[in-house]
């Protein structure tokens, strides 16, 4: 998984780059202006297919049923919530992250700069979360992940400068993705193989249910606030969560 996620990485990085090349050919196969990119993504989403389509296929082992289901054990809910409170604080101080640093007074190129250096943070250490996952296990992973996650949010907060709004997402990218290894290993702690993909399912809809609730929030928390407050509430999430995983798993063997 690891790995995965480190490929996306190149994809973050070289897409955007791509736009200028991209629309010029759009231009010469005499497409509107901006068709470009999307028949580039067309293109690599056929590559990918194909791939796929190539590759040899798995099924599920013989012993699990079709409909068969597995229980949700402590360790499973820990890497649930884990998922869903990594990516609800990720998205809220990275989404006002940007209007932050417009009031700071930058430019949109700097803007840019910093959100490409948060992208690379989310994804560049995938292999080394993974190993660190696989090493020490899920459950030591998260009660590494949720402080680092507290310590960026309290970095956002006290953030003045380019640089340092360029710390703190860099520092927010990198616990998000060890957030996102170690809940995906917990998600998974116990399951049978042919289940895990459900499993795997269910934590990206959390995912994804909290990247919405985060983005819907985090706007209204700012305007009837400041961003010191809404990252520094996302920084006290991350504690709480630290303290309910530390009260349920106090051994932390998994």
């Amino acid at each position: 998984m690891g790995w995965l996620l480190t490929a996306t990485t190149f994809g973050a990085v070289v897409g955007p780059n791509l736009l200028q090349p991209s629309t010029a050919i759009g231009h010469t196969l005499g497409l509107r202006s901006l068709t470009g990119p999307y028949v580039i993504a067309l293109l690599g989403f056929a590559f990918a297919a194909w791939l796929l389509w190539c590759a040899p296929a798995r099924t599920a082992p013989a012993s699990v049923a079709p409909h068969s289901n597995a229980g949700w054990s402590l360790p499973n809910l820990s890497g649930l919530a884990m998922l869903s409170t990594a990516n609800l604080i990720m998205i809220a101080v990275m989404t006002m992250g940007s209007l932050r640093m417009e009031q700071l007074g930058s430019g949109l190129s700097v803007i840019g700069l910093v959100i490409s250096v948060h992208i690379a943070g989310m994804f560049l250490p995938s292999s080394l979360s993974g190993r660190l996952t696989s090493r020490i296990g899920g459950t030591r992973s998260c009660l590494i992940a949720a402080p680092l996650l507290a310590l960026a949010c309290l970095l956002a907060a006290v953030a003045e400068s380019d640089l340092a709004m360029a710390a703190a997402m860099l520092l927010l990218g990198a616990a998000w993705n060890l957030a996102l290894l170690a809940g995906s290993a917990l998600i998974t702690d116990g399951v049978p193989e042919g289940l895990r993909p459900r499993r795997e399912g269910w934590g990206d809809t959390s995912m994804g249910l909290a990247a919405a609730g985060g983005g819907i929030v985090s706007g209204p928390v700012m305007h009837a606030t400041n961003y010191a407050t809404l990252a520094a509430a996302s920084a006290l999430l991350a504690v709480v969560f630290t303290a309910v995983v530390l009260a349920i798993t106090p051994t932390a063997r998994r």
